[in-house]
């Protein structure tokens, strides 16, 4: 795993180099895995800050290799790893999406719902995965998933674990009201991707935070959205949606902090 704030991490990548990814543990001993033998994965989108996953920030062996014994944590590494293979295949996607498991909306390190990939990725547990093919569509949903409209829809439909810890449900995600951007006309796709390119690196403060008239990443993603999914603009129903979403992540951190 890349070293990230926040994440407990047990073998850290420390360099890249030709065919060799090179690791440190926690007791800083050193060892170096072939990157064939490697596909990129990601454990969690907590303390993730953006909605852009550049560089896939975890790595799950796929191969064995000389020395491999120690990154298995299995006594028989040949009979997992068909298993691994087929379960990595079928989790890979180009967004990964928080609240398969729990997931903390109010928490400094929740920033962002869902962050696209180009290169496809598998996610642990803790997330849902979408894969779709075209990736100009897959980066105007990851804008769409972290606007207001889709949060506000999202935090109705949630269970909670408890407070502001929430998960989300296939069937709930499954009628999820969506931007389909075949629907949409080409200047109306150039916009979204246009707004998704400028913001796609722009770091997120928390959840929690997001929600002041300031706050310029949130307003330029309502805004974009807004001009295609609400007919007249309503910037006066988009103020008023978002003081809804934070009245609720608000009331469920006080919960959580009483």
């Amino acid at each position: 795993s890349h070293p990230r704030e926040g994440i407990s991490i047990e073998f850290k990548i420390t360099e890249v180099s030709g065919r060799k990814m090179h690791f440190t543990d926690e007791i800083g001993d050193n060892y170096s895995v072939p990157v064939r033998s490697l596909s990129p994965a990601i454990r969690t989108l907590s303390n993730h800050k953006t909605m852009n996953l550049k560089m896939p920030p975890d790595w799950l062996v796929i191969e064995r290799f000389n020395g491999d014994e120690l990154f298995w944590g299995n006594a028989n590494p040949d009979k997992l790893l068909p298993q691994r293979i087929k379960h990595m295949k079928s989790r890979l996607g180009n967004i990964v999406m928080a609240g398969y498991g729990n997931y903390d909306v109010a928490a400094p390190g929740s920033r962002v719902i869902a962050a696209f990939c180009e290169q496809r990725i598998t996610p642990t547990w803790t997330c849902w995965r979408l894969n779709i093919e075209d990736d100009r569509a897959a980066k105007i949903t990851t804008l769409y998933l972290n606007s207001t409209f889709a949060l506000a829809t999202l935090l109705d439909c949630s269970i909670e674990v408890r407070g502001s810890v929430r998960k989300w449900r296939k069937p709930d995600l499954q009628s999820l009201p969506v931007i389909d951007p075949n629907k949409l006309s080409s200047a109306e796709c150039d916009a979204l991707l246009a707004v998704f390119e400028e913001v796609a690196d722009e770091e997120f403060p928390s959840l929690s935070e997001q929600w002041s008239d300031g706050n310029e990443v949130r307003n330029r993603i309502d805004s974009a959205i807004a001009k295609v999914a609400l007919k007249p603009e309503n910037p006066a129903a988009i103020r008023l949606l978002r003081r809804a979403v934070a009245e609720r992540i608000r009331g469920w951190k006080d919960m959580m902090e009483a």
